[in-house]
């Protein structure tokens, strides 16, 4: 439910409230065939029930002042779960509450040229398969598990943007994760079998710069490339050890569109990104290209598209 009650022209306020209620039910059955008769494999056989409600709030306030713009918010959550395996007889119940707040400031300097300054806060919760704690066996040595005791992440994100002729975009900003969910791998010496679970890092932090530059090169031909550089870092304990690694990276994507025929279109893109470190792992550089063509009918009521994506296979994880 949301309400808005505007103050003259220029200025507002808006308030809400959401609740949502969500029961995740996973009953997993594994059966092995034995003499034609169908027995249950209790080492791979899961029940695993998570019960969540979330009760929320918001008051915004928006204004207009000659060329500033200014809105500032701040939205409450109170969270309420329950992740019960029946398999392994585990329950973890949370109850906790949080406060979201937000500014945004914008200033006009010209017709041509924009500036804006921002921080929120905001909250990621796990995936309710990431919570569930059966193993799920690959193979006789690797298996993942989820974790029950697994918590949300809040990332703190600063951000500075640019707009020239309200075509070019330049944003730069800070973002800080506290409580990050990354994947932890352990084994176990004895066995030699392996697993992958999740565990909440102490934090994450990523500087970053993106420019967005869109070019027409001619009235049938448009372009737009995108450039994306960063510093992702990553911090704490992690499993048995102490994880401190980061890089930094660059991802470029190049996008054109050809209006060959006012019925006939082509479009291709090429994409680029520079190694980089997620967590525990070191990926590798990627490149691909993807091309399209389409076509229309009837006063375009109807279109057929041909497309292959990753034209030379090189999109594949170096890990």
């Amino acid at each position: 439910s949301d309400y808005t009650h505007p103050f003259g022209k220029d200025s507002k306020v808006e308030a809400g409230v959401k609740y949502s209620n969500v029961t995740a039910d996973n009953d997993m059955k594994f059966e092995n065939q034995a003499d034609g008769v169908w027995q249950n494999d209790a080492g791979r056989t899961n029940h695993f029930v998570y019960e969540e409600q979330v009760s929320a709030a918001y008051l915004n306030y928006s204004t207009q002042l000659g060329n500033w713009g200014i809105q500032a918010g701040l939205r409450s959550e109170y969270t309420q779960s329950d992740g019960y395996s029946i398999t392994l007889a585990n329950r973890v119940k949370r109850d906790y509450i949080d406060f979201f707040p937000s500014i945004f400031v914008n200033y006009k300097i010209s017709d041509k040229h924009q500036t804006g300054l921002s921080y929120s806060k905001r909250i990621n919760r796990p995936n309710y398969g990431n919570l569930n704690p059966f193993a799920y066996f690959l193979d006789q040595y690797t298996s993942e598990q989820g974790n029950p005791y697994l918590g949300p992440e809040y990332t703190h994100a600063f951000e500075f943007s640019y707009t020239l002729m309200e075509k070019y975009h330049l944003t730069a900003g800070y973002s800080r994760t506290n409580d990050v969910i990354a994947e932890s791998m352990q084994q176990d010496d004895a066995t030699k079998a392996t697993w992958v679970t999740m565990d909440n890092l102490a934090r994450q932090n990523v500087w970053y710069a993106n420019l967005n530059l869109p070019v027409k090169i001619a009235k049938w031909w448009n372009t737009n490339t995108n450039f994306n550089g960063f510093y992702m870092g990553f911090e704490g304990q992690l499993g048995a050890g102490y994880l401190k690694q980061g890089q930094y990276a660059l991802q470029v994507r190049n996008n054109h569109t050809l209006n060959i025929l006012p019925a006939f279109s082509a479009e291709a893109s090429v994409n680029y990104q520079s190694p980089l470190v997620y967590s525990i792992y070191r990926i590798g550089m990627r490149w691909s290209v993807d091309a399209g063509l389409s076509k229309s009918f009837y006063n375009k009521k109807a279109s057929l598209k041909l497309s292959v994506s990753d034209i030379f296979n090189p999109r594949a994880f170096d890990v």
